[in-house]
């Protein structure tokens, strides 16, 4: 991370605010915001500043009970840390040199990466998977998002060694050990996102607990649409206080039920009557990455290593990550019109 000056500035600034939120999250939050928007130069800075602004000018959104609410019961080194390296390594910095490298390699970068890690056999492909994160950052990409079945302890050492970029990792709540609890305790740049359903409860419980910073998922297919689209979901996990739900479409989701899912989380996120942050993961990823640059594009990787492309279904693509470099296998996938 070269423009560590320009970083250490930011820090200063977000750490003071976090002090003042807790006086007053309204009033910081604002001039936080008003601040940023000042100072910022990309696409995606502008953009996301001037929704955050749109959102807080009503005084009466649930994003300042969210707000107010993490602030007071996530650890403040944690959200510092995290936050910089989703905001400033992944969205600022990581951002410039993917619109750099786009350039010069003429093929589209996306700004995270979902891997699907199967847990068991991690060890044997540890390597593969921190040479993929260290061309991933090469690229620009600082955002990570982990599956990692019934065994997300194995993923820890990853998370661990890169401590620029930020992981979320997706869990199964009967995962959830307090054995693994105890070792994503020290990781300031990891969030975990736990399954809805039974057994949330206690684990979201036990995560407040230790102020760590904590969301929830739900997988959903054509037979799960009307239930992610019905107010039940939603009232059921607010007493869990997750920063985030997020919306995992299965593979074999039609393009339709994805589409109506999407724009009932954007009506509801923009209705500020949630205190808690609607996510679609696919749909709201590529949105963040047409902002960063000019083609959106998204991907995931199984845990056999093969590459796929994601957009409105999943198509498998000719590569695989545990023998090509992530390079060839973007350049493959993703080439720019003419290229």
């Amino acid at each position: 991370m070269e423009d560590s000056v320009s970083r250490a500035l930011i820090e200063t600034v977000v750490r003071k605010a976090l002090r003042d939120i807790g006086d007053s999250p309204e009033r910081s939050s604002r001039n936080l915001i008003d601040m940023a928007l000042t100072f910022a130069e990309g696409r995606f800075q502008q953009t996301f500043f001037q929704t955050a602004q749109r959102l807080l000018c009503n005084g009466n959104s649930a994003y300042y009970n969210l707000v107010r609410d993490v602030v007071a019961h996530v650890d403040a080194e944690r959200l510092v840390t995290f936050g910089m390296n989703v905001g400033y390594n992944s969205c600022t910095w990581g951002a410039r040199i993917i619109r750099e490298n786009e350039a010069a390699l003429h093929f589209d970068i996306p700004w995270s990466l979902l891997l699907e890690i199967d847990g068991d056999r991690f060890a044997e492909r540890d390597s593969a998977y921190r040479t993929l994160v260290e061309q991933g950052k090469a690229l620009g990409i600082y955002m990570w998002m982990l599956f990692a079945g019934d065994a997300p302890d194995q993923v820890l050492p990853l998370a661990a060694e890169q401590d620029d970029c930020a992981f979320v990792l997706f869990c199964a709540p009967e995962s959830v050990s307090d054995s693994f609890l105890d070792e994503a305790q020290v990781l300031n740049n990891l969030m975990l996102v736990v399954r809805a359903g039974d057994g949330a409860a206690d684990v979201c419980a036990r995560l407040r607990n230790r102020k760590l910073l904590y969301s929830l998922y739900v997988p959903y297919g054509d037979d799960e649409a009307d239930e992610v689209l019905g107010d039940g979901l939603l009232c059921a996990v607010q007493p869990l206080h997750p920063v985030f739900m997020a919306f995992v479409p299965k593979p074999s989701c039609s393009v339709e039920a994805r589409r109506r899912v999407h724009e009932h989380v954007v009506q509801e996120r923009m209705a500020m009557k949630c205190s808690t942050v609607l996510w679609e993961l696919v749909q709201d990823g590529l949105f963040v990455d047409r902002i960063i640059s000019e083609n959106a594009c998204s991907a995931a990787i199984d845990a056999q290593g093969n590459f796929y492309a994601l957009s409105g279904e999943q198509e498998k693509m000719n590569g695989n990550l545990f023998e090509e470099a992530l390079k060839d296998v973007l350049c493959r996938a993703f080439p720019k019109n003419g290229a």
